[in-house]
This record gives C-alpha cells, sequence and structure tokens, in this order.
C-alpha cells in the first residue's frame, strides 16, 4: 500500500494521504481525516485495497 491508495475501512471509502512508521493517514470522502494504526487498519475484517489484484490460484 502507498500514499494514494484507496480503501475500504469500517465500511467507508478512504484515501491513503500518508504512511508513518506505525500509522497510516487517512482523509475519507467528506474530506475528515484520521491516522489508524497499521495492525488496527489490517484486522478490520472489511479491510480491502480498492483496484488490488487478487491473489491468483496455485496450480496444483
Amino acid at each position: 500500500m502507498k500514499a494514494g491508495a484507496r480503501i475500504r475501512f469500517r465500511g467507508v471509502t478512504w484515501q491513503v494521504v500518508a504512511l508513518s512508521r506505525q500509522d497510516i493517514h487517512l482523509v475519507g470522502p467528506d474530506g475528515g481525516g484520521q491516522a489508524v494504526p497499521a495492525g488496527h487498519l489490517f484486522a478490520d475484517p472489511g479491510f480491502t485495497v480498492i483496484g488490488a489484484e487478487a491473489p491468483q490460484a496455485t496450480p496444483q
């Protein structure tokens, strides 16, 4: 993930504006922002990077 990415977190679409040591800085659709600890973000069951390719199945 990098600055400029769009993600889904807590049922809302956010844009990643900056990455710091432990936090991901986000801006929401209303223009409000927040910094979220990376572990908290990745633990959210609805977290996804919008537009990211889905992993391909490995042939057996």
